[in-house]
């Protein structure tokens, strides 16, 4: 049917199935179930058309457009996708143009198709268009049907009747609906639901400013899945604000409302948000600067903040029991005016950021992010703080954190005002840093305080218990010890660079268990106290308490300690204060220890009042400006190492012992501005000046007390002990200007060798006793504290070097007589006239050769201590070169050769050196198998001597040079008891004189140098013992092994002597390192015939005593022609 212009056409009912009606300008269409008006298109209606009566259909692929103005008018209700007779068929219903309306009495159901069939129905408002029910809407009536309804433009709009009962928007009723609101479109109805039965699914999207819902009542999620999305400015209006919102009512249903798409976000204005009993979420996703939302949220569902905007909520939030998650952005719960609560858990991720007020929160909070307290009124936090985020308290107020919150390791940051963790009942805990501003405050405990602690501001640790803090405390700001309990430092608190004050309790830091350090200055109040020790405590000390220092080691305090309290010096070790402690008005006790004042480059003052208890001393040379006293069994040492005097300006009572150190020019003393009282103390000297030469005044009056008041000194010494064995000290109590304490030294009846133990240091004390009184060597023993140092001091002065010269150039005479002796042994045996000495060789004609030799020797020797001497060390090294002819008799040869040795008494800082030149002839002859060996010989040695004693007050460095002579005759007979070709044993028996003449000298040095008087000596020498020899071949190449055993007897007195003086002295005797009297002889050696004419020998040869040893390795060749 087509009408055209002006055209009315009336009918009760009209079925077009199928047919198309078209229904163009002023054309009219009347029926019950269909009132129309111009501008209205009815197309494409078929397969069974439209049925009107008091209700229209649109069924199957039916399709209603209306546009520019036209109108559809049904009286009775609407049905699209009604009376299927197959399924996934199509109707759709469009409304556009402004003007264009489709005016519904009753109901409107989109999507209603029966008999199991499924139909995909589309309503689209666009351009203007209007949908206009009085009745309910219904989209998707049947579980198999899905309905979208569109609502496109400005002034484009679905509208109910709000006064209707029904006026209720179904989205997805039974089956799948979406509706979409963009550009300005507009919803209006009583109520909304958002998926009402099981199985259905509903979706719901307000996009673009100006599109709007107005709705009484909305519920998203009623049994099943209902979403609600507005965006980008789009409002959704709940009752002019006063509506309720339901998110997933039921147990199975799912309900998700979300205001933004990530960029832009919606309105929301809605007085109530009730989370039903599914799974319910309200999720806020924009990055617009700025969002209120005032909703009261209740129930138990999920509140999901993302985006990087910022969102307040403002309502009374207190009934939700579900979860907060805040991803993104910032979460403010009130506005700074409502004081609104949220209820729940709350989690904030690490991008997240939720600014609050500690009433507003009543769950948890895990903080992965940022969390901000701001804080104007007095409030405090009950619940659990957990994460590894941001803790902010900012604002003027007060926050009492009273919940367990260890499990927090993150930072807090105290802005403003105070923050205060725990309670007076021992509630509450925070784990993590802990950063307090310039101008805000901390309060807690070390057992709330779980934290390292950074504090420019305040941080006050009440502590009423005894307990450890074992975090880190760094910063500028004051910390404040309260409680009558004491509080232990762990840690090094070194960065600490405040200022610490202890109103009450205690602070214990590096000492008791702690280990700590800290830093910054300290301000202790009346009865409190701070103990520690220099290591641990590091900043200035105001002590109108106590401070207490227990030193286990030694250690120097060089910060300023002031107050008028107590300081108190503790543990067994020195407490050495330095600097400026004038402003010290209280009490010094030193009950254990040491107290020095000052050190040996200081001028350190101590103010107040000092008392040394028993078993504790004072010592340094600062000055004290009020009282001492010192109680019995104390000690007063003034002045310490520093040997300077120490100026006590008020009254000086010494009880105890006063220890005075120093030499004859500058002792220790005290100076005294008040008065003297030393009734029953003690006095003990210890004089040891740095050099013996400060004492060329022996007897001038030493002053230990300078008396500067006006009254005499009070009491006795009821003893006196002084530290120097030889002199003794006469007290004057009225010395100097005659009310000052003085001692004056004389020398004793005691003889310097009453300390002797030793020849030596018997005739060397005589000798340095006899010396005037102004001689360094003389004051150095006379200065002598101990009998040990005596006995070294005298060791070193006795010149015990120079006898041990004569006993080595004896010893050295028989490397010249062992060179002959060797060479002559090969008379009926070695033909080629080597030094081995059995050999026996095939042509006896070879006995007539000459022969050309050489020989090289070095040994080493140890000479062991006496009672009277030290051990002496040698080493040997040298060469003699020979010729020697056959003779009828025999053979005859000369030798010369030179050597060197050198020893050293390292004991006695004493060494020398011996160059020797040597010359000798030797002969020997044979009887069959009777074998006879003698030589002579002399040596020239020139000696040079170093000796340098190091004495307690006196060093020298003293050398000499002087000529000695030695000279020898030695005989031997042998006899070969076995002599075959190959093998030789003979027994033999030696002879020996030895003469040394050494001249006098006298060493180069100081007042320690000797004169020595020149000296001879003889000494008689024999050795018996057997030689073995063993030749044998090595392809061809001739050798032989060789070895001896023997003894070795001088006889005699073999102890060396010379006679010696000082200058000045009278001559004595000083012995040397002894001859050994009774020696083994070991020797063992290999030669063998390098070529024609030429032999090689190499040896090994020991001597072997009780108290020396020496060990030579012999090399020589030999060439015969």
């Amino acid at each position: 049917m087509f009408l055209n212009k002006i055209a009315y056409f009336m009918k009760k009912n009209i079925v077009y199935s199928p047919s198309k009606i078209s229904i163009l300008i002023s054309s009219i269409i009347m029926s019950s179930g269909v009132f129309a008006k111009p501008s209205v298109n009815i197309e494409h209606i078929d397969k069974g058309g439209i049925y009107s009566q008091k209700n229209s259909y649109v069924s199957e692929s039916g399709f209603i457009s209306i546009n520019d103005g036209g109108m559809f008018s049904a009286e009775s209700g609407l049905f699209v996708g009604q009376n299927h007779t197959q399924s996934n068929t199509a109707s759709a219903i469009n409304i556009v143009g402004t003007g264009s309306l489709l005016d519904v009495t009753g109901s409107v159901f989109l999507g209603n198709s029966s008999h199991g069939y499924q139909s995909d129905n589309t309503v689209s408002i666009k351009q203007g268009g209007a949908l206009n029910i009085n009745g309910m809407l219904s989209l998707a009536r049947a579980s198999g049907d899905s309905t979208n309804l569109v609502i496109d433009g400005t002034g484009s709009s679905l509208l109910l009747d709000k006064i209707n009962t029904n006026s209720i928007i179904y989205v997805g009723d039974s089956g799948k609906a979406t509706l979409d609101i963009t550009n300005g479109g507009k919803l209006a109805a009583r109520q909304l639901y958002i998926s009402r039965v099981s199985g259905s699914k509903g979706s719901v999207s307000v996009e673009g400013a100006k599109s709007a819902i107005d709705v009484n009542e909305l519920v998203v999620g009623n049994n099943d899945d209902g979403t609600l999305s507005v965006t980008d400015g789009a409002d959704v209006v709940l009752d002019n604000g006063n509506g309720n919102l339901y998110i997933a009512n039921t147990g199975a249903s799912h309900g998700i409302v979300k205001v933004g798409n990530g960029a832009g976000a919606g309105h929301l204005t809605v007085k109530n948000i009730k989370f039903g009993q599914g799974d319910g979420k309200l999720e806020f996703d924009f990055n617009d600067p700025h969002l209120v939302f005032s909703a009261n949220l209740q129930g138990k569902g999920t509140l999901n903040k993302s985006g990087k905007g910022e969102l307040v909520i403002t309502g009374e939030n207190s009934y939700f029991s579900g979860i907060t998650r805040v991803e993104n952005g910032m979460l403010q719960i009130n506005d700074g005016v409502s004081k609104n609560k949220l209820g729940g858990d709350v989690f904030i991720l690490s991008n997240g950021l939720l600014s609050t007020s500690s009433s507003s929160v009543l769950g948890n909070i895990n903080n992965q992010g940022k969390v901000i307290f701001d804080q104007d009124l007095n409030e405090s936090y009950a619940q659990k703080i957990s994460g590894s985020g941001e803790l902010v308290k900012d604002g003027t107020g007060d926050l009492v954190l009273v919940g367990d919150d260890s499990a927090f390791n993150g930072m807090t940051s105290v802005k403003d005002g105070m923050l205060q963790v725990g309670d007076a009942q021992g509630n509450g805990k925070l784990g993590g840093n802990i950063n307090v501003a310039s101008n805000a405050e901390l309060k807690g405990n070390s057992e709330s305080l779980d934290a390292d602690i950074h504090t420019d501001g305040k941080t006050t640790f009440i502590q009423n218990s005894d307990d450890n803090y074992e975090h880190q405390l760094t910063g500028k700001g004051i910390f404040i010890k309260d409680g009558s309990g004491t509080l232990t430092f762990l840690r090094d608190n070194t960065l600490y660079d405040g200022t610490i004050s202890i109103k009450n309790g205690s602070i214990n830091v590096g000492v008791n268990g702690g280990h700590g350090v800290l830093g910054g200055s300290v301000d202790i109040n009346k009865n409190a106290s701070l103990l520690g020790n220099t290591n641990s405590i590091q900043g200035n000390v105001t002590a109108n308490g106590q401070v207490i220092f227990d030193q286990k080691s030694d250690g120097t305090f060089s910060r300023a300690i002031s107050g008028t309290g107590d300081l108190i010096k503790e543990g067994g070790e020195r407490l050495i204060l330095l600097g400026d402690n004038s402003h010290f008005s209280g009490n010094t006790t030193i009950s254990n220890g040491t107290l020095q004042i000052s050190d040996v480059n200081g001028s350190g003052v101590l103010g107040g009042n000092v008392l040394a208890q028993k078993n504790s001393s004072l010592t340094g040379q600062g000055d004290i400006t009020g009282n001492i006293t010192i109680a019995v069994g104390a000690t007063h040492l003034p002045g310490g190492a520093g040997n300077n005097a120490q100026y006590i300006h008020g009254n000086y009572t010494n009880y105890g012992t006063l220890h005075e150190l120093g030499n004859q020019q500058s002792v220790t003393h005290v100076i005294v501005g008040g008065n003297v009282d030393i009734t029953n103390s003690k006095l003990d000297l210890t004089l040891t000046p740095d050099e013996a030469f400060s004492w060329s005044n022996i007897n001038d009056p030493l002053l230990l007390i300078d008396n500067k008041g006006k009254n005499s000194i009070v009491g006795h010494f009821n003893e006196v002990n002084t530290n120097l064995l030889f002199l003794t000290p006469f007290i004057d109590y009225e010395g100097g200007d005659g009310n000052d304490l003085t001692i004056t030294y004389t020398r004793n009846d005691l003889s310097f060798s009453d300390f002797a133990k030793t020849e030596n240091q018997k005739n060397a004390a005589s000798a340095i006793d006899n010396l005037s009184g102004i001689n360094p060597i003389w004051q150095d023993v006379a200065t002598l504290t101990s009998t040990q140092q005596i006995r070294s001091e005298l060791d070193k002065l006795s010149g015990e070097i120079h006898p041990a010269v004569h006993s080595v150039l004896i010893n050295n005479t028989h490397y010249l007589s062992d060179a002959m002796n060797d060479r002559l042994r090969n008379i009926g045996g070695d033909k080629r006239s080597e030094f081995n000495y059995g050999e026996q060789v095939a042509s006896e004609e070879m006995i007539d050769e000459s022969v050309i030799w050489s020989r090289g020797y070095g040994s080493w020797e140890e000479t062991n201590a006496t009672s009277n001497t030290a051990k002496l060390n040698t080493d040997s090294h040298g060469v003699l070169l020979g010729l020697d002819i056959p003779k009828p008799y025999g053979r005859l040869g000369v030798t010369f050769g030179h050597g060197i040795s050198n020893l050293n008494e390292n004991r006695n800082h004493s060494s020398g050196s011996i160059g020797t030149y040597y010359a000798g002839i030797y002969g020997g002859s044979k009887w069959d198998n009777l074998l006879l060996r003698s030589g002579v010989g002399i040596s020239w040695n020139s000696i040079s001597t170093t000796r340098k004693p190091e004495l307690t007050h006196y060093y020298d460095s003293l050398s000499a040079n002087y000529k000695a002579r030695t000279g020898q005759l030695y005989g031997e007979l042998g006899y070969k008891v076995y002599n075959t070709e190959s093998f030789t044993v003979e027994p033999f028996v030696n002879g020996q004189y030895v003469y040394e003449q050494i001249d006098s000298f006298s060493e180069t040095g100081k007042e320690a140098a000797l004169n020595v008087r020149g000296a001879t000596a003889a000494v008689p020498i024999s050795k018996i013992g057997v030689r073995v020899d063993k030749q044998f071949n090595i392809k061809n190449i001739e050798s032989n092994v060789f070895g001896t055993i023997g003894w070795e007897h001088v006889y005699g007195n073999t102890s060396p002597k010379s006679s010696v003086s000082f200058t000045g002295s009278d001559t004595f005797t000083v012995r040397g390192v002894p001859l050994s009297s009774d020696t083994a002889l070991v020797e063992a050696g290999v030669s063998t015939h390098i070529k024609d004419h030429i032999d090689a020998t190499l040896s090994y040869k020991s001597q072997l005593a009780n108290d020396s040893k020496e060990h030579n390795i012999w090399a020589n060749i030999s060439m015969h022609f």
